[in-house]
């Protein structure tokens, strides 16, 4: 077979392509489901473990936490090992964490099970998808972060209400076994993820080459921006080596640092939003049904963000920094004004808000991220976005449960969540504007 037969078969926005898009899709509404059946579950695990709310919100927390740390270790061995080997064992991983959760009898087992095991599983999933969408889509690739992400959106639609209806049937053992049985289909997921030998220029990946070619381009972009530094080239070839597997290096570009930092402060948000919203609106005086009817309307609405921006950036008709501010400053508005929303409606109105704005941020984000870093970096780019991610989730899950601890309301932490996403939103508005003087 000849060179430019093999391209063909690895041809951008065609062909196996969709298959990779089909692929993120399933691993977005797996993760995403997995995280809100938990929060669903979280008021019944406090009371069978007999154990303090911010532990359970912080068990979840740290799952998320686990496959943002994994993030750079996983990326640098997509240019090294099958993604599919990695896909498949991720979905077992997944699936065999969930139901050997559901024998637990202490604390510390659960945590184990839920947080480290099915943490892993998830980022061996997560990090390989994220990065061959970026390879196998190029023009389309919008499109295709939206349509990937919009699996988040129907994990938060279908299994609020399938979790409650399970937990009411069968009891908790049974649903988190259940869950692990649907987490199990991250197999199938996992063996779709078939590599890409070219990126969308048409170029072979040869593993090294390219990785260390496009160093060689951020360091020229570097010094002709004034906003890098070249320390690494003073290091020993192996310490070399492990920059160039990593990542690292990117931190040396001021806009990346500034775009991983407000996807961090999003991340923040949406971890403490999406585990406590639903014993939130309990507190508040919902039912338990009310509450994930909620859930559902708030999927919606994040269905809805992930695919709407598509036609005006597809067009060009508005730019994708303008959407990031405008997405964002709703999303915080919307948290911020939580503590004057007590009744079904105006909780309701609220969290649309919230989940519209979100569900637009999170994708366009990858957009941004893919047009700073180069395209054979994906993989260790969006290994460094997670880990980074990871430290804020974990703060999300231990602040909120404990200010409701404290306070016994959870308004102060939603307010809190708020004010942290304005923030990641003002520090990329900064860099923007940092940006446009230099031009």
């Amino acid at each position: 077979m000849t060179r430019k037969d093999r391209r063909a078969n690895y041809a951008t926005d065609s062909g196996w392509a969709w298959m990779i898009l089909l692929s993120s899709f399933m691993t977005m509404m797996l993760w995403d489901g997995t995280i809100k059946s938990l929060a669903v579950l979280l008021p019944t695990l406090q009371q069978q473990f007999a154990t303090r709310t911010w532990m359970i919100g912080g068990m979840i927390a740290l799952m998320n936490a686990v496959k943002d740390f994994s993030g750079p270790i996983i990326g640098a061995c997509t240019d090294l090992v099958d993604t599919r080997y990695l896909g498949v064992a991720g979905g077992i991983l997944s699936g065999l964490g969930m139901i050997a959760a559901s024998f637990a009898t202490r604390i510390e087992v659960l945590i184990f099970c839920v947080s480290i095991i099915n943490g892993v599983g998830v980022g061996l999933l997560l990090i390989p998808s994220l990065a061959l969408l970026g390879r196998y889509f190029d023009r389309l690739y919008p499109f295709a972060s939206g349509v990937a992400y919009a699996g988040v959106s129907l994990g938060m639609v279908v299994f609020a209400p399938l979790t409650q209806l399970l937990l009411e049937t069968y009891g908790w053992r049974s649903t988190v076994m259940l869950l692990g049985a649907i987490c199990c289909h991250g197999i199938v997921a996992g063996s779709l993820l078939r590599p890409s030998q070219f990126d969308s220029d048409g170029e072979e990946l040869i593993i090294g080459k390219n990785v260390r070619n496009s160093y060689d381009a951020l360091d020229e972009e570097a010094e002709n921006e004034s906003f890098g530094w070249r320390s690494e080239k003073c290091l020993p070839p192996r310490w070399q080596q492990v920059l160039e597997r990593t990542g690292i290096s990117l931190f040396k570009n001021t806009s990346f640092v500034a775009a991983i930092f407000m996807m961090s402060c999003d991340s923040f948000s949406k971890t403490g939003w999406i585990v406590y919203f639903i014993p939130h609106c309990i507190v508040k005086g919902l039912t338990p049904y009310e509450a994930a009817f909620s859930a559902t309307g708030a999927g919606i609405a994040n269905l809805i963000g992930r695919l709407i921006y598509i036609p005006f950036v597809s067009k060009n008709l508005i730019s994708v920094p303008t959407i990031l501010y405008l997405s964002g400053i709703l999303t915080a508005f919307a948290l911020m004004v939580d503590p004057w929303t007590n009744s079904l409606t105006t909780i309701l109105i609220a969290n649309i808000l919230y989940c519209l704005g979100a569900g637009v941020l999170k994708p366009l984000c990858d957009v941004h991220i893919k047009t700073i870093a180069k395209e054979r970096l994906l993989s260790q780019a969006f290994g460094l976005r997670m880990a980074m991610n990871g430290v804020f989730r974990i703060l999300a899950g231990y602040l909120v449960g404990w200010i409701y601890e404290s306070t016994g309301s959870y308004s102060g932490g939603f307010f809190m969540l708020g004010a942290v996403h304005g923030l990641g939103i003002l520090v990329l508005a900064l860099d923007g504007l940092r940006l446009s003087r230099q031009h």
